[in-house]
């Protein structure tokens, strides 16, 4: 047995407590790093499975674009287009002759539209041609005329010029103001440039014939008439509601039926399912 000084002990009490000191900063520091390694390791794992997915999405997507031009390409036909498989262009479904006027058949002749207004035209001959060339004696005229009819059609811009007349009264009976003006021309827009025929216009080629305004404005332009589009869309943000009352009467009169209908647009899924054969549903 090895005796020590009361000294000695203390020292050595004193290095054990060193080191245990010692010891426990480093395993703190250890486990420090081993958290703060985790914690960047999940942000890692995390950020690579954010861009798996975004990988897939692209990917699907793809896969989902590539199946439709499949489908347009290669894809079942439409039952019309079953019916008209074998036809040469210009033939009648279900019979082998060509369309329209059959030979040896009666035609209906031209149709004359008589409900159009007619603008009679004199055609003249030039006062050169008005004598005979050789003796140089005047034609005399003819009671009759050699008539035809030719079909044309007119659009035209134009600028109305509206003189409203004035009066003023010669009595003393202070009844009316000192000059009376005719009243102004009703106008659907107050104080517009554009008269109810240009919005009638408007309206009925957007609404009615479903073509693009920009393509009116275009035609328009080449005929001298510049609209600005801003100056067309403040002007049915102006008029819609004039027709709050007549849409007002189309949703009472529907609400009558006893069927109500839906289109049947659709939105192809691509997906693969139990109850379905192929991919090609909606």
């Amino acid at each position: 047995m090895v005796s020590i000084s009361k000294a000695e002990y203390i020292e050595l009490k004193w290095d054990a407590h060193y080191w245990q000191v010692q010891f426990s900063k480093l395993s703190d520091h250890r486990n420090r790093d081993i958290e703060r390694l985790k914690d960047e390791m999940a942000r890692r794992d995390e950020r690579a499975a954010q861009a798996l997915l975004a990988l897939q999405d692209a990917l699907d997507k793809a896969q989902a674009q590539v199946k439709d031009f499949q489908q347009r390409l290669f894809g079942r036909k439409s039952e019309k287009s079953k019916g008209q498989r074998g036809k040469l262009p210009g033939q009648l479904a279900g019979t082998g002759r060509p369309r329209g006027h059959q030979p040896g058949q009666p035609g209906h002749g031209r149709t004359t539209p008589t409900t159009l207004p007619a603008v009679l035209e004199v055609v003249d001959l030039p006062a050169v041609d008005k004598c005979c060339p050789q003796c140089g004696l005047a034609l005399a005229p003819y009671a009759g005329s050699e008539d035809s009819e030719v079909i044309e059609i007119e659009v035209r811009a134009y600028r109305r010029l509206i003189r409203r007349k004035q009066y003023e009264p010669v009595c003393q009976c202070c009844a009316l103001p000192a000059i009376v003006t005719a009243p102004a021309p009703p106008k659907i827009i107050p104080k517009g440039k554009y008269g109810i025929s240009i919005w009638t216009e408007l309206m009925l080629d957007k609404f009615l014939y479903g073509r693009p305004t920009h393509r009116l404005l275009q035609s328009w332009k080449a005929l001298g008439l510049d609209v600005a589009p801003g100056t067309v869309a403040g002007g049915f943000a102006y008029l819609a509601p004039l027709f709050d009352p007549l849409m007002s009467a189309f949703r009472e009169r529907q609400l009558t039926d006893t069927h109500w209908y839906a289109d049947e647009t659709g939105w192809r899924v691509f997906e693969h399912v139990e109850v379905r054969k192929t991919n090609r549903w909606y």
